[in-house]
């Protein structure tokens, strides 16, 4: 009896981690470093059979002054709910704390330590690593139905600072602010400019330059 194979295709991977990095679905990396809370995906080319959610990051510093941020909590907004997956381990359904397994027809949460993975029926998942790393797996149905910080999940890596109201951001900074969705005292201050002489990061280049242009150092 012959043996038939289906080639089925990979579902694509947004990855958020660090300070924060990005590398959104079609591959494409960048940084944005709001603290505030920023729509990671939604659909936004809704066609008849994509099921309508949402995918939330709340960035914050570690203190005011901070240049960087960190994702410190990950939201699935989804059939009127809302899932909560916040560092440190808690889990939160519409504002109240669970324990996990949360098992239902729709939505699974479950630990896989050191990982707190959701999965939903529509081919979503996400592997949340308790402290500020996520990856997202998104079913190849919502290419190109979709849009926020992740991208548009077109194949095209041409096309993907676009702003909700679907012109090109000028910035990856502009970019990252327009998918501004929540967040009380929350700041969406540009990132410094590295070259301005007295900044903190002009101040640390010239320190390991001057180690590579001594005549008599290490290099």
């Amino acid at each position: 009896m012959a043996i038939e194979f289906v080639c089925v295709s990979a579902p694509g991977t947004c990855i958020v981690w660090g300070d924060p990095h990005y590398v959104t679905f079609d591959d494409v990396s960048y940084d944005f470093q709001g603290d505030c809370e920023y729509t990671l995906i939604e659909v936004c080319n809704k066609s008849m059979d994509a099921v309508d959610f949402r995918v939330v990051s709340n960035n914050a510093r570690d203190a005011p002054d901070d240049d960087v941020s960190y994702l410190r909590e990950i939201s699935l907004i989804y059939n009127e709910a809302t899932y909560e997956l916040i560092s440190g381990g808690e889990v939160r359904i519409d504002d109240v704390s669970i324990t996990l397994p949360y098992v239902t027809d729709e939505v699974i949460i479950f630990l896989n330590y050191p990982n707190i993975i959701l999965t939903a029926h529509f081919g979503l998942v996400i592997v949340f690593n308790q402290f500020t790393d996520v990856s997202i797996e998104l079913n190849t149905d919502y290419c190109g139905e979709v849009c926020g910080l992740c991208g548009n999940f077109d194949s095209n890596q041409d096309n993907e600072f676009h702003l909700p109201d679907g012109t090109e951001a000028p910035t990856e900074h502009d970019f990252g602010t327009s998918w501004y969705w929540a967040g009380e005292g929350c700041t969406q201050t540009p990132p410094p400019e590295p070259c301005q002489e007295g900044s903190q990061e002009y101040e640390t280049a010239v320190q390991y330059c001057s180690y590579l242009l001594n005549e008599n150092g290490e290099f």
